[in-house]
């Protein structure tokens, strides 16, 4: 692949890499230390790969985006294939997530749709439910050590939102799209996290300030015709 040949408008081209990235990563429970003794090449084209990924991601407008690929665009050197191609997917579903938001919403409405005026009984719920969120995903005994951290992550993402006068919309609907996706690969133990995000998610929609469209101006009435008689 040329990245010469590249899309220039990073939100089209980074889906192109991640694909390639998938393509190049081996099947199994090998390592990336096993890569890098076995087959050196692969491994650097997939070093390579994942910085240019790395360097779209920043141009991205998409915060979440940007996170994302700080956490997620990276090779850890005893991580196992499987693992990483779970994370990258998990990348994924965010990207789907942010195409959804620019396909519906235009640039120009786009922070009409996004400031959530949550009340402090809203904050208070959404709190307890992060909290549970986190509890249920610590007490897995199942969920790989870097995938509770990740998840962990996410959401004090979105804790954060909390302490804002505003909070930002695109981040609840980004963890809601990737922990359903981590559900499917995962199973019940994500479940516990991806039904709290869900809700806390559906609870900031109500509180978007979308300005009312106003209504046309009532059409003047024409005056009765004058009785000439």
């Amino acid at each position: 692949m040329e990245i010469k040949n590249l899309p220039k408008i990073p939100e089209e081209a980074l889906p192109i890499i991640i694909q390639e990235i998938l393509r190049n990563t081996p099947q199994g429970n090998g390592t990336f230390t096993d890569l890098k003794k076995s087959n050196l090449s692969r491994y650097n084209e997939l070093y390579y790969l994942i910085i240019a990924a790395r360097k779209i991601a920043d141009r991205s407008r998409h915060r979440e985006l940007r996170e994302a690929s700080e956490e997620c665009l990276k090779i850890n050197e005893n991580m196992s294939y499987t693992n990483f191609s779970r994370t990258i997917k998990s990348f994924i579903s965010i990207q789907a997530a942010c195409e959804i938001e620019d396909h519906f919403i235009s640039s120009d409405d786009l922070d009409e749709y996004e400031n959530a005026d949550l009340t402090d009984q809203d904050k208070s719920e959404i709190r307890r439910l992060l909290a549970l969120a986190r509890q249920k995903t610590d007490a897995s005994a199942s969920l790989p050590d870097d995938l509770k951290r990740r998840v962990n992550a996410k959401i004090s993402l979105v804790e954060n939102e909390l302490y804002k006068e505003l909070s930002r919309f695109s981040t609840f609907q980004a963890a809601a799209y990737e922990f359903s996706g981590l559900v499917k690969q995962f199973g019940k133990d994500m479940k516990p996290a991806a039904d709290a995000i869900q809700t806390a998610m559906t609870l900031t929609s109500k509180r978007i300030n979308i300005g009312r469209i106003e209504g046309p101006e009532e059409v003047k009435k024409l005056p009765k015709p004058k009785d000439d008689n």
